[in-house]
């Protein structure tokens, strides 16, 4: 019996939110944490969601209007939630 998620809802990896994460912290100038504590803490608080929700939620927040400083793991979450709502709400209509 195959358990394995769909894509969709599978778990990040380590390597994929590492993408997205500097993806992120370019996109609003979050300046370089060499000791990877920062970039370990969000992923352990992150890591249940999808990558393709993380990826909608950092556009998201990347594209703020306002938007100056690095979102927090629950900012980050919710846009990442909303952004995931947002999709399956298209695909349904």
């Amino acid at each position: 019996m195959n358990t394995a998620l769909p894509a969709l809802y599978a778990p990040t990896t380590d390597a994929d939110f590492l993408r997205v994460f500097n993806r992120l912290c370019v996109a609003l100038r979050e300046p370089p944490d060499d000791t990877g504590v920062t970039q370990q803490t969000y992923f352990e608080l992150l890591h249940d969601l999808p990558i393709a929700a993380l990826e909608a939620g950092a556009t998201r927040l990347a594209q703020e209007p306002g938007r100056r400083w690095f979102p927090t793991s629950a900012e980050w979450r919710t846009a990442a939630l909303f952004a995931t709502r947002i999709s399956r709400l298209l695909i349904i209509l």
